[in-house]
């Protein structure tokens, strides 16, 4: 499957996700509960999942409530050694150019196994609960969390889902995630501390309430591990700019704003045993381009470019992610230069 159809099927699966904002009604139907714990590829509010995945045992537990300004007083659970409630904090959206409050968020702490109800009371003498399911996990592990990785290779694979290294000062995000018995994600986030094996690694992110983290290159000792809790350590080293042996021009995909074909192009540098390198070095990549392409600001174009854009993340401040275009169809030779490593790739504009 070429570039652009690879990158189409990503973006489709990632809109189907936005129309599946599932939730979970209520047994009397007076409420809808959707889980807040946020996972890769789920970054943006409208993503949320069904409180009826179980949760893992000894960990932050956020449920978004349909109703809003509900006080943490209105609610209670069935055995607060399962499910505790701590606090409840509004939600809101912008809507008429005004932020309104639309609905609550609950924070919860888990405790020992168990099923129990989460109880709502609303005016009126109303109510409504839904059960949850707080299971102990059976391994943790980490992932590369998608964030400034979506790039894909010749292949249609993600560059990231490759092992990877890093230039000093460079950063890459990970995630870490509790799983059950037969290898299902489980709810709930905070149950396990990151661990760093090695000097060449320091956290530079690490949220109270999810369990995302941000690593970043700090010395190059070419070993370093990190894991989330009792998980298999994962192996980032930490390397030098000689240490890229090939760099090489990926074009991530084609789209035509007002009949305009913008490509963004992708430099991958990668070490001679594979591994996909993250980070510029200290000197920005030398491009060469064939007479009549030209560079483009993505903020200049249409919102098809922001579309992808949104998707992708490339990095603004980076050399490496460059969108080109030409006011007349025809093939194009890009050149890119860095670090005395070079790669040439023909374009097709249309």
């Amino acid at each position: 499957m070429n570039h652009a159809l690879q990158l189409c099927a990503a973006l489709m699966t990632l809109f189907f996700l936005a129309g599946c904002n599932t939730h979970l009604d209520g047994e009397f139907g007076l409420l809808q509960f959707s889980d807040m714990t946020k996972r890769p590829g789920f970054e943006f509010d409208v993503f949320s999942d069904s409180v009826d995945r179980p949760v893992t045992t000894n960990s932050i537990y956020r449920v978004r409530l349909s109703e809003p300004n509900l006080s943490a007083g209105q609610l209670r659970t069935g055995d607060e050694e399962i499910l505790k409630v701590i606090a409840t904090r509004p939600i809101s959206e912008l809507i008429d150019g005004e932020e309104t409050i639309t609905a609550t968020e609950v924070l919860m702490h888990t405790g020992r196994p168990g099923s129990t109800r989460l109880v709502v009371e609303l005016e009126r003498e109303r109510m409504d609960y839904v059960t949850i399911t707080v299971i102990e996990q059976s391994k943790t592990e980490v992932v590369i969390a998608p964030d400034k990785q979506r790039f894909i290779d010749h292949d249609g694979a993600a560059l990231a889902d490759s092992e990877v290294a890093l230039l000093p000062g460079a950063e890459i995000q990970l995630f870490g995630q509790a799983l059950d018995q037969s290898g299902e994600y489980l709810s709930g986030s905070n149950c396990s501390q990151w661990v760093i094996d090695g000097t060449g690694l320091g956290l530079v992110d690490d949220s109270d309430e999810d369990d995302f983290v941000t690593v970043k290159a700090m010395t190059v000792t070419q070993e370093n591990s990190i894991r989330f809790g009792a998980s298999e350590p994962i192996s980032i080293p930490t390397v030098s700019e000689d240490s890229v042996a090939s760099i090489t021009i990926l074009p991530q995909f084609i789209v035509q704003p007002d009949a305009e074909s913008v490509v963004l192009l992708h430099v991958a540098f990668r070490t001679d045993d594979g591994r996909f390198v993250i980070g510029d070095g200290t000197a920005p990549i030398q491009m060469t381009l064939n007479d009549g392409l030209r560079i483009v600001d993505p903020d200049e174009t249409d919102g098809h470019i922001a579309l992808y854009n949104a998707f992708l993340k490339p990095d603004p401040d980076s050399s490496r992610d460059v969108f080109v275009t030409s006011d007349a169809a025809g093939q194009f030779t890009v050149r890119a230069e860095w670090n005395g490593l070079s790669d040439e790739h023909t374009l097709m504009i249309h």
